[in-house]
């Protein structure tokens, strides 16, 4: 935070720092409305999508695992905004590449949570 990502990354840290900024309000929320909480969650999972999808695809390391922790964030942030078919849809579309086996093994936590929210994926 604090552009620290953004001078380190450029737009894709900044995107994400934005993400982050939200979902920190959107769990504040929780405790007071659920459905603006929600809003929040989808707004903050827009902005960590739109972050995953400009990091340069060369990627290594632990930038590579960083990204990986952004695709699992995306992916939870949608599901915590109710928005289940677009949780699953991230899942789908960048699950199948990771590397590292601690993302993966939170991607798999999101993919149970969506087994058990609303029918198998």
């Amino acid at each position: 935070m604090n552009g620290i990502l953004e001078r380190a990354y450029g737009l894709w840290g900044k995107l994400h720092e934005e993400s982050e900024l939200l979902a920190m309000q959107a769990g504040h929320l929780r405790d007071s409305g659920e459905v603006q909480a929600k809003i929040v969650y989808a707004q903050a999972a827009k902005k960590e999508e739109e972050a995953i999808r400009s990091v340069p695809p060369s990627i290594t390391g632990q930038v590579r695992e960083f990204y990986e922790m952004m695709v699992v964030s995306a992916a939870a942030l949608y599901f915590k905004a109710g928005k289940l078919e677009e949780s699953r849809r991230i899942v789908r579309e960048f699950g199948q590449i990771f590397q590292f086996d601690y993302p993966k093994s939170k991607l798999e936590e999101v993919i149970d949570a969506l087994a058990t929210r609303n029918g198998l994926m």
